[in-house]
């Protein structure tokens, strides 16, 4: 069901038979699995007691954004910048 559809728009796009438009598919096709990972970054260490403690140290909803969320992304972030080297591997072993 998603072929016609990817395929019309690597059409329209320009990247049809190109290592850009690969490089992007396999991306794609990918990110299920990396959003997954991704998700138990996030899992692993429970929100709350995060939260709370920051909540405790007098910061803010919006300033508990960057001490807290963000060093708890970095290692998913590193999975989707791997993703895309992956995917960028697998147009070169032609």
């Amino acid at each position: 069901m998603l072929l016609v559809p990817i395929t019309w728009v690597f059409r329209d796009w320009g990247l049809w038979d190109t290592r850009l438009g690969l490089t992007a598919l396999m991306t794609l096709v990918n990110l299920p699995l990396m959003s997954g990972c991704f998700f138990t970054y996030f899992q692993g260490n429970p929100p709350t007691t995060s939260w709370k403690a920051a909540r405790m140290d007098g910061r803010a909803l919006g300033e508990e954004i960057n001490p807290l969320l963000a060093p708890m992304a970095v290692p998913g972030c590193v999975d989707l910048l791997l993703n895309v080297i992956l995917a960028w591997n697998e147009r070169s072993g032609r």
